[in-house]
């Protein structure tokens, strides 16, 4: 089977990032996150008309962007911090993945602390504080820690880009090599030379004796050319002079035989 280097660097070539479920397990939460935000913006750009929205749709909004945020914050602590023990273990791992990591935890305890605020209520002195500071201590946290997960999809798909571009450089300087430099292919070039020289020395007829000996005899002055030659060489060359070449299952014997041929 006839070994196709390129077809080979082209079977290297990275996957796309989109059939990766690392990918996905990041953009589904940054999704949710985005969505959690775009309504809690909505809430907070329509500040001056917010007693002219429904209550119905204030409520709707305002469980549904919580909803989005809790999906995407927590979803996103899984897979953030699988993808930052993942590059950690490659080398990979910089400062603010380290610090994104702690957004994240501070995140989920502030969402503990803020629900059981909530739970207690009047119950505990110390709730009303928390409930009234903490949405917006959450808020912010959230907020970062949203941003770190789409920092962590950001670096995901950096570095296919990265093996992309490695990749392209691999197939430029395979395409530029020179086709000798694979032996393969030398080898490949050798035979079919073999086989070109093969044909075309099947156009001449065979030698016989009473040939070889008149070539020899009109040689005059050349045979000392010869002298130290192989056998099979010797004989080979001289018939080509003639126009003729050797049979393919001529015996060494007879090839030394015929070069004696050459000392009389």
């Amino acid at each position: 089977m006839k070994f196709d280097r390129l077809a080979f660097i082209e079977s290297l070539r990275p996957v796309t990032p989109f059939r990766d479920w690392r990918v996905y397990s990041l953009l589904v939460p940054a999704a949710f996150s985005a969505v959690g935000f775009f309504v809690f913006a909505v809430l907070g750009y329509s500040f001056t008309e917010f007693s002219m929205i429904p209550a119905g749709v204030r409520f709707a909004l305002v469980i549904s962007g919580g909803v989005c945020l809790a999906a995407g914050g927590e979803l996103g602590t899984l897979t953030s911090t699988v993808e930052i023990y993942r590059k950690q273990k490659l080398d990979k791992v910089v400062g603010w993945d380290w610090f994104a990591l702690g957004v994240s935890l501070g995140t989920t305890l502030s969402s503990f602390v803020l629900a059981f605020a909530t739970l207690l209520g009047a119950k505990a002195g110390w709730s009303q504080l928390v409930q009234i500071w903490g949405a917006i201590f959450l808020g912010a946290l959230s907020a970062v820690d949203a941003y770190g997960l789409f920092l962590e999809l950001g670096y995901l798909l950096a570095d296919y880009e990265q093996r992309v571009e490695m990749w392209f450089e691999r197939l430029e300087a395979e395409e530029a090599k020179p086709v000798a430099d694979d032996p393969r292919v030398e080898y490949a070039i050798k035979q079919v030379e073999k086989m070109r020289q093969e044909l075309e020395e099947s156009k001449y007829p065979v030698a016989t004796l009473e040939d070889f000996r008149r070539i020899v005899a009109g040689m005059n002055g050349r045979r000392s050319e010869f002298v130290g030659v192989p056998a099979r060489e010797l004989v080979t060359e001289i018939c080509k002079l003639g126009s003729y070449r050797v049979r393919a299952d001529m015996s060494n014997q007879t090839f030394v035989n015929w070069a004696k041929e050459l000392e009389k």
